[in-house]
Formats: C-alpha cells, sequence, structure tokens
C-alpha cells in the first residue's frame, strides 16, 4: 500500500486533481488553485489567515514566502504591495507548481518560485529577505521547526523581521519561550504581534549584522 501524501512530500503520488479555493484577506477577494498532497488542499487554513491578519509587510525590498504551498502568503502581500520582489520556497513539487499557476493569475511580474529543501535553498543562494513569512511544518517535529526557524532569521537583512505563525495547543507558547531564550539578544529581538483563533503569530527582528 502506498504510504499517504504529506504536504512536505516532495513529489506527492496522489491524484493531481485540482479546484480553487475562496478567500477574503486584507480587503481582498483571493481565488487559489490547489489539488491533494499540498498544504491548504481544500481551504486556506487558519493558521495562514492570521498570519495574513497580523503580518506586517515592508514598503520595499524582498520577502519570502517559506514553506510556500501553493503561495497563499506571498501574493496575497504581493497583490497589497507589488513593488516588492517577492520570493517563495516549498519541498513539494507539486505545491510549487501550484504557486506558479497562482501567481501568473495575479499577473504578479517580480517573483522567484525554488523546489527543493528551504535551508539549502537559502544556503545556496545567499539571498537576504526584509520579511520572511513562515507557517513551520509542525508535523517535523519541534526540533525541527525551530532550527528552520533559527537558520531562517539568518536570512534577513538588518531590520528585517521573520514573522511566524503556530497554534497555541501545537506549542506555540513554548516555541516562543525556547526561541527567546536561545537567540543572541544582541543580535535580535523577538515579540508576539498577536494571537488570534488559537494561534500565535510572532517576529523576530535583526537588529545587527
Amino acid at each position: 500500500m502506498t504510504p499517504p501524501d504529506h504536504y512536505f512530500s516532495p513529489d506527492p503520488n496522489s491524484d493531481y486533481a485540482t479546484k480553487l479555493i475562496r478567500t477574503i484577506s486584507r480587503n481582498h477577494n483571493f481565488e487559489f488553485l490547489t489539488a491533494p498532497g499540498v498544504f491548504s488542499a481544500n481551504k486556506v487554513d487558519t493558521g495562514t489567515s492570521v498570519l495574513l491578519k497580523k503580518a506586517s509587510i515592508p514598503q520595499s525590498g524582498k520577502i519570502l514566502d517559506l514553506g510556500c504551498g501553493i503561495g497563499i502568503v506571498g501574493i496575497v502581500l504581493s497583490v497589497e504591495q507589488p513593488i516588492l520582489k517577492t520570493h517563495f520556497i516549498d519541498i513539494n513539487s507539486r505545491a510549487t507548481e501550484l504557486t506558479s499557476k497562482n501567481v501568473k493569475k495575479y499577473e504578479l511580474k517580480n517573483t522567484s518560485i525554488f523546489t527543493g529543501d528551504y535551508l539549502k535553498i537559502l544556503e545556496e543562494n545567499n539571498y537576504l529577505y526584509d520579511a520572511i513569512y513562515f507557517n513551520p511544518p509542525i508535523r517535523l517535529g519541534k526540533k525541527t521547526y525551530l532550527s528552520h526557524i533559527r537558520k531562517a532569521a539568518e536570512f534577513l537583512t538588518v531590520g528585517g523581521v521573520l514573522q511566524v505563525v503556530i497554534k497555541k495547543k501545537l506549542g506555540a507558547e513554548s516555541a516562543y519561550n525556547t526561541l527567546y531564550a536561545d537567540l543572541d539578544e544582541e543580535k535580535y529581538g523577538m515579540r508576539v504581534l498577536g494571537k488570534n483563533s488559537g494561534y500565535w503569530v510572532f517576529e523576530i527582528k535583526k537588529l545587527v549584522e
């Protein structure tokens, strides 16, 4: 028997039957193409909605939708601020293919889409971002997703922010406290941006190089 796909599977085996999901975010109506085997296969998840509600956006520069799924966060923010250069990264090839189709639907020009291991792509390209948005893969375990958060913070510009959403019942407070204790307080600042619908959104800001 073939094991079920996870949204972090590199190459999902489930049927590629696409459909549209709809949402209202940041005062705009959106439609996204989705399919089985990806994150947000049936609807925009609550964590993503809360992250978008609380997210701050730079007025210019480069942003990253890390673990982008079908591209919801990066697309919503790029529609609001089209001057931004937006990057999307996901390990799931089906997700990034759908991201590409969704980006084209909204005629976004300043975009780049990468498929593969998050950290390897960041290290190989050595891009720096003014903002990174991350709904981490909690199913991979706390040790793994916290290491992803710590590593992602290294790829911020000075003054750049990493904004993360985690469900309270899945350890948001513990994750925040662990990162707060671990990160160099002279290099990074942390704060909670908001709590909504059982989720925490917190921010890591890079203070110095």
